[in-house]
C-alpha cells in the first residue's frame, strides 16, 4: 500500500517537527483558543476547520482540547476541492511530520471506491491528523471524501460505515463556513467577516440540531458558501440515531485574525455522547 506524503506542510502547518507541536501548542494558547484547562469530553464527532494553522487553529483546537485519549479510529468527511462525482475513500496511510497514521482500510473492509488521485492535494484531511498526533500517537483513520450527494446517497454512506463505529470511534467532518469578498466573487462589501457570520449563524444552528434536511435548506435559504456542506450532511445521518448532545465550541471568522477585503467562517462544534 503506497503512502501519502505531506501535502501542505510548510504552508498550512509547519514541516518540522518542533515548530509544528509549538504552533499546535499555541493554538491552544491563542486569544481565540480555548487555553490549558479544558475538561475532557465523551466526545463522538464534531465539525472542525481546516485552514492554515495560524487562521483556524484556534478555533479547531476547541475541539482537539476536549478530546481523550482513548480513541483508536477516527473517520473524516472531507471536503473534496478536486471534482469527484460519487462518496470515495482514499486507502493509503498518511504522512506528516509527526509519523505516519496507519489507514483503516489495512485491517477492515470498506464498502466504498477507493479514488486516491482526488486526496492527492487536499489538505482539508491532511490538517486534521497533526492536532491528533498530538493527543494520541498510535490510532488509524479513514479518509471519506464526499462531493454533493442526494439525502439518499448520504444515508447509503452512512450505512456503509455503520460497522466501523464502535465507543472508540471519533468522527470528523472537516469544514471551513462562509466565503466572502473579492477573492469569492463578492464584491463591494464593507464588513465581510459580519456578513459570514451572518450566513453561517443559521446553518451552525440546524447543524447542532442534527437535522440534515434543515441544515441544507439553511445553506440555500442564507447563500452560505460553506465548502464542507456534504461531508457535514454525512456526519449527521451517522449520528442519526444516536444519542448525542450538541455543543458549539468557537466561532470567528479570518478578519478576527487578520484584516482584509475577505473573510472565512471558521466553526467548531462537537457531539457527545450522552
Amino acid at each position: 500500500m503506497s503512502l501519502r506524503k505531506p501535502f501542505v506542510a510548510g504552508r498550512f502547518y509547519p514541516s518540522d517537527k518542533e515548530d509544528l507541536l509549538e504552533q499546535i501548542k499555541s493554538c491552544y494558547s491563542h486569544r481565540l483558543g480555548p487555553g490549558q484547562n479544558v475538561v475532557k469530553e465523551n466526545v463522538l464527532g464534531g465539525v472542525v476547520p481546516h485552514a492554515g494553522y495560524t487562521f483556524s487553529g484556534p478555533c479547531a483546537s476547541h475541539f482537539y482540547s476536549r478530546i481523550k485519549d482513548d480513541f483508536e479510529r477516527v473517520i473524516i468527511f472531507s471536503t473534496l476541492h478536486k471534482r469527484c462525482d460519487k462518496p470515495v475513500v482514499d486507502n493509503r496511510d498518511y504522512q506528516t511530520p509527526l509519523g505516519t497514521v496507519k489507514n483503516l482500510s489495512k485491517d477492515t473492509e470498506i464498502d466504498l471506491p477507493t479514488k486516491n488521485t482526488v486526496f492527492d492535494s487536499e489538505h482539508s484531511i491532511e490538517v486534521q491528523l497533526p492536532f491528533l498526533q498530538q493527543i494520541k500517537k498510535d490510532f488509524s483513520f479513514l479518509p471519506v471524501g464526499v462531493p454533493r450527494s442526494s439525502f439518499s446517497e448520504l444515508e447509503g454512506l452512512a450505512k456503509k460505515l455503520d460497522h466501523l463505529i464502535n465507543e472508540k470511534t471519533l468522527l470528523i467532518s472537516s469544514s471551513d463556513m462562509s466565503h466572502i469578498g473579492p477573492n469569492f466573487g463578492d464584491l463591494g462589501i464593507s464588513n465581510p467577516g459580519k456578513v459570514a457570520e451572518k450566513r453561517d449563524s443559521p446553518v451552525a444552528k440546524r447543524i447542532l440540531e442534527k437535522d440534515p434536511e434543515k441544515m441544507l435548506e439553511a445553506v440555500k435559504k442564507h447563500s452560505s458558501t460553506m465548502c464542507g456542506v456534504y461531508p457535514t450532511l454525512a456526519l449527521l445521518y451517522v449520528l442519526k440515531g444516536r444519542d448525542t448532545v450538541s455543543k458549539k465550541l468557537c466561532y470567528y471568522t479570518s478578519q478576527d485574525i487578520m484584516d482584509g477585503e475577505n473573510a472565512v467562517g471558521y466553526l467548531s462544534l462537537s457531539f457527545n455522547k450522552k
